[in-house]
């Protein structure tokens, strides 16, 4: 009768795990950003079962630590359905992540004031009004990713720092 039992859990979990399959993506490549000299690394990780139930960890990574981290449940990233997330969803956002539109300089920031034609609802500035203002005009790198399919932030990395400084979020 156990073994009855058992092998009828183990369809049971077979055909769940086929419906909904796990999720075990890892990258890491070198971005265009330094930090102290040094290029730096962005590792995009996406793990967990089933793959709608995964995490998402981005790390930039310079001198063999980490200089920021972000880490959220995976689906609030992808605009897709809970059935349609897969390995193939999850490697294909690992790829958007790399793209050259996600590293700038910092005067490529949005403005600290947007008005009321500007295509994003809404800017939130997550450092003091003057602080942002000097990110914006000095020579330093920023890292925008997402915090939602529809939101971004932007991480900068001033220069002689070791440590990225998230200073806004923003979207629709």
């Amino acid at each position: 009768m156990k073994t009855i039992f058992a092998s009828l859990m183990f369809l049971v979990f077979s055909a769940v795990a086929a419906e909904y399959p796990a999720c075990d993506v890892r990258q890491l490549r070198k971005v265009p950003l330094f930090i102290q000299g040094e290029q730096a690394e962005l590792e995009v990780k996406i793990k967990g079962a089933p793959c709608y139930q995964a995490t998402l960890e981005l790390n930039v990574l310079a001198h063999g630590k980490t200089a920021y981290s972000y880490k959220a449940p995976f689906k609030p990233h992808v605009a897709i359905g809970w059935k349609d997330i897969n390995e193939q969803a999850a490697i294909e956002y690992a790829e958007r992540a790399y793209s050259a539109v996600y590293f700038k300089n910092c005067d490529e920031l949005l403005p600290a004031v947007l008005g009321e034609d500007d295509i994003y609802n809404y800017h939130t500035i997550l450092v003091p009004a003057p602080v942002y203002a000097q990110f914006k005009a000095s020579q330093c790198r920023a890292f925008e990713h997402q915090i939602h399919y529809e939101a971004s932030r932007d991480v900068v990395f001033p220069q002689n720092t070791s440590e990225g400084i998230a200073v806004s979020e923003f979207g629709l």
